[in-house]
């Protein structure tokens, strides 16, 4: 469960491997958004340490039921104070030996997929849902 949270993470902010391993409970904040008239959770994630300085992140709202899983499965009674880091292991090898059983560790050029391919995950969910180009809150385009 902590990785298929880790990739629904992954998924739903963009953020980088370092980064969602560096974040913690007390730099995470649940606030409402609105798309259309629907309303629904997403996660205002402050003070995120990486690989270029710190920075902050909005998720869109599929993280929102990760955490509250996290939440749960930790039995963290009061995530604005806990300091304990939201994701403890990588499980880089679970996540590699998945791509493989399902052969989606390379795709038709022969390059590998990891979990640095949950980036551009992200990037391709927004724009198969109309998001424009450039209101994609991707800090750096590698």
């Amino acid at each position: 469960m902590e990785l298929y949270d880790f990739v629904i993470f992954a998924t739903n902010t963009g953020m980088r491997v370092g980064e969602l391993m560096n974040m913690r409970f007390c730099d995470i904040k649940i606030v409402e958004g609105t798309v259309d008239i629907q309303k629904f959770k997403v996660l205002h994630i402050h003070n995120i340490k990486g690989k270029s300085g710190r920075n902050d992140c909005k998720s869109y709202y599929g993280a929102y039921n990760a955490f509250q899983r996290i939440i749960a499965r930790r039995k963290i009674k009061d995530f604005s104070k806990s300091t304990e880091k939201v994701f403890l292991i990588k499980r880089r090898a679970l996540f590699n030996e998945i791509l493989e059983k399902t052969k989606l560790k390379t795709n038709k050029n022969n390059e590998k997929r990891d979990f640095v391919s949950l980036r551009s995950t992200y990037i391709v969910f927004r724009l198969l849902n109309d998001t424009p180009i450039q209101n994609i809150p991707y800090r750096d385009w590698e």
